[in-house]
């Protein structure tokens, strides 16, 4: 059995997927940070700020979200997001992190995508499902 974590700013995706193909889904979250602001001249300044601070409240969330994870499980990042995650999170959620691998998709694609990378299998034969 994997426990798997897929997610980004946009939202993140836990779920356990037993041998046999089963997939349960653990919790599904939505986040609220706004996508980057590119024009505004001096307020753009003011969206940047806010958007940090909704990746921060984001990025606790998901740690308050873990602590009642009790086992080891994989997460599913973008590189550009997890030293930030990771930064964030509590040294006890931390410590269950048993490896991370870098992730294009979230939701269900991105688990179906986690564990072809696990299994060593080619993921672009199954994307057309996603």
């Amino acid at each position: 059995m994997y426990q798997i974590l897929v997610m980004d700013y946009d939202e993140c995706f836990f779920a356990k997927v037993y041998s046999d193909g089963e997939i349960e889904e653990v919790f599904h979250e939505k986040s609220l940070v706004p996508h980057k602001h590119r024009k505004g001249g001096q307020s753009a300044a003011r969206f940047a700020g806010t958007r940090d601070v909704e990746i921060t409240h984001w990025f606790k969330k998901i740690d308050r979200l873990l602590q009642g994870i009790t086992e080891e499980f994989y997460l599913g990042i973008s590189s550009v997001y997890s030293k930030r995650l990771l930064d964030t999170l509590s040294t006890y959620n931390q410590a269950k992190i048993k490896e991370i691998h870098s992730t294009e998709y979230t939701d269900l694609c991105g688990i179906y995508q986690f564990v072809s990378k696990l299994e060593g299998k080619n993921f672009k034969n199954n994307q057309a499902s996603c």
